[in-house]
């Protein structure tokens, strides 16, 4: 068994812990122990562990300028305690969950989550220092978890995750999960963030719910008109969650209940698809509502039922849970009921939403088998 122990000091890593040349690989039998406080600092290299790693205090620091030579992937599921990003506006690059006994750190540059988990154990661990030019992101997807006791909380930042809760009583154990990627509501698209929020208790609760957003993450939303939707099933069905209190210069929306829980995230309300700077939109000359889909969740085969009032060309379009188009159809509508067979045995399982470019149609939410 190869084993490196790495005492409290500040070590620029250049190990042969199995290899160093692009950045450090400790594979399969190999053990890393740190004792006391260790600063490992990695200039323009990766992490990548596959044995054994004991963190104690210790602070694993990703630093440089050189474009995508920062990734972090442990394949034994171990336990880190600090981690920090200063890559000078590039990414660190999640390549497996990490969970974290401490804090992470954002001095410059990005959390790239790439569709993977940052678990913050610990109630006191933390996401420090996001802003809006040191952030997480998710290209692909992506969330970090948080959890707390909170009882009679007063302004609780949770994991320091963006959603702060107040309550007038004993919430329990609760647990954020913020994402990063879109949903689409009755109000449309989403901003580019949504959280999960689950308490042990709480049902009969007043509490209010204060969520952050960053500017970045609008997706040409017109802050003055966001509104919050909840989904108790995933994203199939939403419910409008009055905002009672906002903030467009700190970036946060307020709202207020009991049992406040499952799915959040931010859009416009139903009907309104008004882009940034432009009034509440007008009636569209289309009606909204008369686009469908079957079978719901399908394996192959989607027929696409759509009515018009009048014929014209119109452009299908699927798009991921990110948001990006997937795949893009025209069709010649004729006046009244249109029925079309989409083969789409080559997209992953996932889910997908079907919508019309340029019109008022509500999106579809499909689930492929």
């Amino acid at each position: 068994m190869k084993k490196l122990i790495i005492n409290a000091a500040l070590c620029l890593l250049c190990l042969h812990v199995v290899n160093a040349q692009s950045g450090v690989k400790a594979t399969s039998g190999s053990q890393i122990i740190c004792k006391g406080n260790p600063h490992i600092v990695l200039n323009d290299m990766s992490w990548d562990n596959e044995g054994s790693f004991e963190a104690s205090n210790s602070f694993l620091h990703f630093i440089g300028a050189k474009e995508g030579t920062a990734s972090i992937a442990d394949a034994s599921f171990n336990t880190y305690h600090h981690l920090s990003v200063n890559r000078l506006n590039d990414a660190l690059i999640l390549d497996s969950d990490i969970d974290l006994e401490g804090n992470y750190y954002f001095l410059d540059g990005l959390l790239n989550l790439n569709n993977q988990t940052l678990t913050f154990l610990n109630e006191e661990g933390y996401m420090m220092n996001e802003n809006e030019s040191a952030h997480a992101v998710g290209p692909v997807g992506g969330q970090a978890i948080a959890g707390k006791l909170l009882t009679f909380p007063e302004k609780e930042n949770v994991g320091n995750l963006g959603a702060i809760i107040t309550a007038g009583g004993d919430l329990s154990y609760t647990e954020i999960r913020r994402g990063h990627g879109l949903y689409f509501t009755p109000g449309g698209h989403s901003i580019s963030r949504w959280y999960i929020i689950n308490s042990a208790m709480g049902m009969n609760v007043p509490t209010s719910i204060r969520l952050h957003y960053l500017e970045h993450e609008l997706n040409g939303l017109n802050e003055n008109h966001l509104q919050v939707w909840n989904s108790n099933d995933y994203g199939l069905s939403w419910d409008m969650v009055e905002v009672v209190n906002r903030n467009t210069h700190e970036n946060w929306v307020e709202i207020f209940g009991e049992g406040l829980s499952g799915l959040f995230t931010i859009s416009n309300p139903a009907g309104d698809f008004s882009p940034e700077g432009d009034a509440y939109a007008t009636t569209p000359e289309v009606e909204i509502g008369k686009l469908n889909a079957y079978p719901n969740p399908l394996v192959d085969q989607l027929q696409v039922v759509l009515e018009v009032e009048k014929e014209g060309n119109l452009q299908l379009q699927w798009l991921d849970a990110m948001g990006r188009i997937i795949k893009m159809a025209d069709v010649n509508a004729l006046s009244g009921k249109n029925i079309y067979s989409f083969d789409l045995s080559t997209f992953a399982a996932g889910t997908y939403f079907l919508t019309i470019v340029g019109e008022a149609y509500l999106p579809i939410r499909i689930v492929k088998m």
